[in-house]
């Protein structure tokens, strides 16, 4: 899969969860596109650091909730924990097409 196409699956996800609710409010398409951008460079850091082998679904999550936090927040405890349900499924999302975590 290539970069452009992994960045425009990324956004794809985060407009559909739109965890902020901006999307709902009528925010620009390019909304989460640098939170897309993010995202991607940390699966490709991820990957290539481990020679090929892919990046685990509790990593995305971690990943997400970072990068949420970095360009939305600082979010409280409290607050992240609200939004983590949509960290999740934004995860379980990209983990599905990426390739299978090696075991």
């Amino acid at each position: 899969m290539g970069i452009d196409d992994l960045r425009q699956r990324i956004l794809a996800i985060l407009d559909e969860e739109d965890i902020e609710g901006l999307r709902a409010l009528g925010a620009p398409a390019d909304e989460y596109e640098a939170e897309a951008e993010l995202l991607c460079q940390l699966i490709e850091a991820k990957t290539e650091s481990r020679n090929e082998c892919p990046i685990t679904e509790q990593e995305l999550c971690s990943g997400v909730r970072q990068v949420w936090d970095r360009m939305f927040g600082p979010f409280s405890k409290e607050d992240l924990h609200q939004r983590e349900p949509g960290f999740k499924k934004i995860a379980s999302k990209l983990s599905a097409f990426l390739p299978p975590t090696k075991t």
